[in-house]
């Protein structure tokens, strides 16, 4: 999958997700790469690596390493992913787990989820899918936590509304991240029917 991303109302990137093959180990690797493009490279380039190690049956996440690049100063973070009291994820893992959510039908009630980011812990509150006529629409709330999932009280929440194409596919069409820097909207333009 590959979106375009915009950020206050200018192209400023790409974005790409690729899932590989079982390995031979059980795992499957999910890869996301994000690279400013145009006019936002030439003021200040960013390039993120993501890379999620998975169990090939169950889809849970075991392991994961973070590369994030901005104005040529590196910042890199490897996570062993855990199960308990509560899974963690990535950004990779959250978006599968929006689209079978939105798969499965719409659940009475809201969820959440822990996702790890640029060493960070977020709670991820999930809001229940809900069908329109351009798609199914998921809203979500971002705050970060400390490692025992509290919540920090002097954390700015953030929001992000998926828009998900109909059943069978849910491809993640939109996705618009409202923070406290601005809105960042990533519109998909390329989709491997597989995924």
């Amino acid at each position: 999958m590959t979106w375009n991303v915009g950020w206050r109302g200018m192209t400023v990137g790409r974005a790409e997700l690729v899932v590989g093959p079982s390995r031979s180990d059980g795992t499957m690797a999910v890869v996301s790469r994000f690279r400013t493009r145009g006019v936002a490279e030439s003021v200040r380039p960013i390039r993120l690596s993501l890379s999620t190690s998975l169990d090939a049956r169950s889809h849970r996440p075991l392991r994961a390493s973070e590369t994030l690049r901005v104005s040529g100063v590196t910042r890199e973070q490897a996570y062993v992913l855990q199960t308990k009291p509560r899974e963690t994820h990535t950004l990779q893992t959250a978006l599968g787990i929006v689209r079978e959510r939105a798969r499965r039908g719409a659940s009475p009630t809201n969820g959440y989820l822990f996702v790890m980011f640029d060493g960070d812990r977020y709670r991820l509150d999930v809001s229940v899918p809900a069908t329109r006529s351009d798609g199914i629409h998921v809203e979500c709330r971002a705050v970060k936590t400390d490692k025992k999932g509290h919540v920090d009280p002097r954390a700015t929440a953030f929001s992000i509304e998926v828009l998900l194409s109909p059943a069978p596919r849910l491809a993640p069409l939109r996705v618009d991240i409202h923070a406290p820097k601005g809105k960042l909207v990533a519109d998909l333009i390329e989709h491997d029917t597989n995924l």
